[in-house]
């Protein structure tokens, strides 16, 4: 007995190293032993559009994180990864363009049963942050305890601000802010709000300050050899 558990243990380990060499493209093993999802090899839901230093991939089927190029198609369950100092652009289906900045974490869930084959497609934002304009169809995003659901042609920006907190602010059209557990609409946000998302608490609505930001440009960085340095900021606004 002893030695079948043996021998099949053995098997065992042999294809969980051929998977594993399969995601660190060491060998390429066949398709019915590859491991791969069938969603993959679907309809692609998107792709990246533009890339800064390092921006990495996902994909459900694999432990690996897989380097990024331009034009890459995204399927559904893949993650992003922003590294520090990198960026990423991203255009979904629906005509929807998302910019994620520097530390971002953002999954790609698969479209819903009733939906067309142009989405609406589900985002789950999991930290750093990220500027999204939604095209022709609704769209939403999952942060935490919270399901922000917005209309077509509508802007807006989502940061982490700690553990299960995040901060969105709209800038053209509306979105609802709706309970993940109870599926009811807590809020809803125009354009020119923000509103923080907590554990099971919402903050009041609050008005956006009317900047217009020249300068320093949005991700710019400054760097010196001494203890300080000085920095012109521009804006037009209150």
């Amino acid at each position: 007995m002893d030695k079948y558990l043996v021998s099949l243990a053995f098997i065992l380990l042999c294809f969980e190293c051929g998977w594993l060499f399969q995601d660190l493209k060491i060998v390429d093993l066949p398709l019915f032993l590859n491991g791969k999802s069938e969603i993959e090899a679907g309809d692609p839901m998107g792709k990246i559009v533009r890339t800064k230093k390092e921006v990495r991939r996902r994909p459900s089927s694999s432990l690996v994180w897989e380097e990024t190029n331009i034009s890459q198609n995204l399927f559904a369950y893949d993650t992003i990864l922003t590294l520090e100092q990198s960026t990423a652009e991203v255009s979904l289906l629906g005509d929807t363009q998302i910019t994620l900045h520097e530390n971002t974490l953002v999954a790609i869930e698969p479209l819903q049963e009733n939906a067309t084959d142009q989405g609406p497609i589900r985002l789950r934002f999991r930290q750093g942050s990220m500027r999204a304009a939604f095209g022709r169809e609704p769209q939403s995003v999952k942060a935490g305890d919270w399901i922000v659901e917005a209309t077509s042609n509508t802007k807006i920006s989502i940061r982490s601000d700690g553990e299960n907190q995040f901060e969105l602010e709209t800038y053209e059209g509306e979105a609802k802010i709706i309970n993940a557990k109870t599926l009811a609409t807590s809020e809803t946000i125009k354009a020119g709000q923000s509103i923080k998302m907590e554990p099971e608490k919402l903050s009041e609505v609050r008005k956006v300050l009317e900047l217009e930001w020249f300068s320093p440009k949005d991700g710019q960085r400054y760097y010196t050899h001494q203890d300080s340095i000085a920095v012109p900021f521009e804006w037009k606004g209150v």
